[in-house]
């Protein structure tokens, strides 16, 4: 009888608290994000904390590939952003942006996509003077090495400032305050300046823009040459001032 007595006590305690709407240590959520539909078609993930609230997941795929999706974040029992059923994760091949547009000259080989290690090389056509590198290679970071290539004939007043892979260029007149206008291929961004202008001394303004995808990154090598060019340009346009005696 005493027995049948707890039994039915137990019962009521573990009953009442859900009917009263109160959390029971049963039902109690420990705030931890579902397994399902987390994996990467062709590669892996970890996380800093397993399922629990904060974890990160982040993505890894092999070399030469990327994540569609960087990382997810455990929030609120659901992860952010939220895996999709249909159209899962996967690692894709890298690319660099097509050189297809290359003025007064010819691109080998010309085909839609260049992936990791492929090798372009670069000629202009006749009465046309060549500049940057004649041989490029896409990088695992998904830029090309070296320089842009370009063809011109440095008649104008500045030289020809050229067409970055993966852009197009509006303005084909280089003379003192003409302008060019450059824009990426979707779904590229454009990094350095839209604008430019042929300034007194026979400089371009700002800086060469470049194309840049969601998994393109700039290696410590190429930021600390940026930095140093940026470095020169100011030092430039500061002693051109001096000597045009703007600062007296």
């Amino acid at each position: 009888m005493e027995c049948k007595q707890r039994l039915k006590w137990l019962m009521l305690a573990m009953i009442c608290p859900l009917i009263a709407g109160a959390p029971s240590s049963m039902s109690k959520s420990d705030n931890s994000c579902p397994k399902e539909n987390l994996n990467i078609t062709g590669g892996s993930f970890v996380l800093s904390n397993g399922y629990s609230h904060g974890s990160l997941l982040k993505y890894i795929c092999p070399y030469k590939y990327y994540p569609t999706v960087q990382s997810r974040l455990c929030q609120g029992e659901q992860w952010n952003p939220k895996p999709k059923i249909r159209k899962p994760a996967e690692c894709k091949k890298i690319t660099c942006p097509n050189p297809r547009v290359f003025i007064n000259g010819e691109v080998i080989p010309f085909k839609d996509k260049y992936y990791v290690n492929d090798t372009t090389t670069y000629s202009c056509h006749s009465d046309y003077m060549f500049r940057g590198s004649a041989v490029r290679v896409c990088k695992p970071n998904g830029k090309w090495s070296g320089s842009t290539p370009i063809c011109g004939r440095d008649s104008d007043h500045c030289p020809d400032p050229g067409v970055p892979p993966g852009s197009g260029r509006e303005g084909n007149i280089f003379n003192i305050d003409d302008k060019v206008t450059y824009r990426c291929e979707r779904p590229l961004t454009l990094i350095g300046s839209k604008v430019r202008v042929c300034q007194d001394g026979g400089q371009w303004s700002g800086t060469e823009p470049q194309c840049y995808a969601d998994f393109t990154y700039d290696t410590a090598e190429e930021a600390a040459e940026a930095f140093s060019s940026s470095l020169k340009s100011n030092l430039a346009v500061s002693q051109q001032f001096e000597q045009d005696g703007m600062f007296a």
